[in-house]
């Protein structure tokens, strides 16, 4: 049996997979202000909202888990760097980024490689805090779990899509949360991602220049502006590749709001938007 948490600004999500049960879920709501740019400010109040729902998920005997982050709570950076061995790419890309990022010993730093082209190595650079690393493995202290692993949520959409082989394609993922969006475009190896904030109070700008609506209770509007970033996706890949268009776009997350979301950006795409179940089935089944 394992569990992990799925973090957004608004929820958690407890996912518990048991081999002989199969997934059992539960999402928390948060307090507002209780998360400020990924950063718990109430470790002890987050611990008492989580721990009846791991009891009442049957995990209560668990001891290992591992959270799920969005890419808001991270710094991602395309680089190329000249090709080397595995065991200079990290000092060499460290390097690299010092330049650009002001005190860059406050990050623990990683990379998802995009590409192997004969001199030159193209990756994702990835850096989170070493103060945000250390407040969620003392979390899962909290909860008397330890944290074997701190993923983003669209490293783990990538490496589902590796493993399934869909590298021959173009397609977009729209994953919502309660909070936020991530719209992702992958194409072969390589992902590139933009969150986008849903405010309550009132509307923010993605890297995209997309004004996100706010949170109420108007999803028609949300999902349109969801479908605007979803099309500067495609435009974008258009411009970098026009070979290899976007074939397919997909939508996972907040299911509560599914239906409307997937509808509302279909009508305003004039395209499909299908499904995405756990383990990518939905994708592999249209792209094979």
């Amino acid at each position: 049996m394992t569990v992990s948490f799925e973090i957004c600004t608004k929820s958690v999500s407890i996912v518990v997979e048991d081999a002989l049960l199969g997934t059992s879920s539960a999402v928390v709501a948060l307090p507002r202000g209780i998360m400020q740019d990924g950063f718990i400010t109430d470790i002890d109040g987050v611990c008492r909202l989580l721990s009846p729902e791991i009891a009442q998920l049957g995990a209560a005997k668990v001891r290992q888990c591992e959270f799920v982050l969005p890419a808001s709570f991270a710094i991602t950076q395309e680089v190329s760097l000249p090709r080397v061995k595995k065991s200079r790419i990290l000092p060499l890309l460290r390097g690299q980024l010092e330049g650009g990022i002001a005190d860059i010993g406050r990050y623990v730093v990683d990379y998802i490689p995009f590409s192997d082209d004969f001199d030159t190595l193209t990756l994702l650079a990835v850096l989170m805090e070493k103060k945000l690393i250390g407040q969620y493995i003392m979390l899962a202290e909290r909860l008397s779990l330890k944290c074997t692993g701190i993923q983003l949520r669209f490293a783990r959409l990538r490496r589902m899509m590796m493993q399934n082989k869909v590298t021959d394609t173009a397609f977009v993922i729209a994953d919502i949360m309660p909070g936020e969006a991530e719209l992702s475009l992958f194409e072969g190896g390589s992902v590139f991602v933009r969150s986008v904030r849903i405010d309550e109070a009132d509307s923010t700008l993605s890297d995209w220049g997309i004004a996100f609506a706010s949170a109420g209770p108007d999803i028609t509007q949300q999902a349109a502006i969801v479908a605007d970033g979803i099309n500067s996706l495609i435009q974008f890949q258009d411009s970098r590749n026009r070979d290899l268009p976007v074939s397919a776009i997909y939508a996972t997350g907040d299911t509560e709001r599914y239906k409307e979301l997937l509808s509302t950006c279909s009508l305003r795409l004039g395209r499909s938007i299908g499904p995405l179940n756990q383990n990518g089935q939905a994708v592999v089944e249209v792209m094979r």
